[in-house]
């Protein structure tokens, strides 16, 4: 099964902790991943640290990486003690958390991209499944006004991530009756964890 950039970047600060961004750039790419630069090494970071799978390490000029503690990994290590983690500013992400049947999806609506990158991004790392929406899209900048359109298309976003995280857990590729029907099940089994009001993290 190939891997998802989450799962790729994930691997990457495991087993280099407390890392920079530019530091596991280079372990990848010396480890026949050489497509992961810095600028998309530190964008995956960023998307990570958002949903809450890695920390950022506030000590230093540099930010250092490690093995998220809050969103229930397994994979997590023991709690760092005194180590100082810069808080995102709210202008830098915005967060919204959905359940769908048994599984919480995070939606990041990502404001730093191109009109020219896709609409949504899904990527997980095991059962922690998270969609980054680009703001810059233009069906999002120039379509969707209202808040309730643009909370709507984050649950839509959610429900694509969630089902494209389904297929990839299959040995394979399933027809389109059968995406269909993921796509059907997923509508009916999605909760907004939170109020109608998007979170800030």
């Amino acid at each position: 099964m190939t891997k998802t950039d989450f799962e790729i970047v994930f691997e990457a600060v495991e087993k280099n902790q407390r890392a920079t961004g530019r530091e596991i750039s280079n372990w990848l790419k010396k480890n026949g991943q050489p497509r992961f630069d810095s600028k998309l090494t530190n964008q995956i970071l960023y998307r990570l640290l958002s949903s809450e799978i890695v920390d950022r390490d506030g000590t230093g000029d540099k930010p250092r990486w490690s093995v998220g503690q809050t969103w229930g990994s397994s994979n997590a290590s023991e709690p760092k003690g005194s180590v100082v983690l810069r808080p995102l500013s709210p202008r830098e992400t915005e967060v919204r958390e959905y359940k769908i049947a048994s599984t919480l999806v995070k939606v990041i609506l990502e404001n730093d991209l191109s009109s020219n990158d896709p609409y949504m991004s899904p990527d997980w790392v095991g059962t922690h499944v998270v969609a980054a929406i680009n703001t810059n899209h233009p069906f999002w900048t120039l379509r969707l006004g209202a808040a309730s359109e643009k909370s709507l298309f984050s649950m839509i976003a959610a429900l694509d991530a969630y089902v494209q995280w389904r297929v990839a857990q299959l040995s394979e590729l399933p027809d389109a009756t059968e995406i269909l029907k993921m796509r059907d099940q997923a509508l009916r089994f999605c909760t907004l964890m939170e109020l109608e009001v998007p979170t800030v993290g």
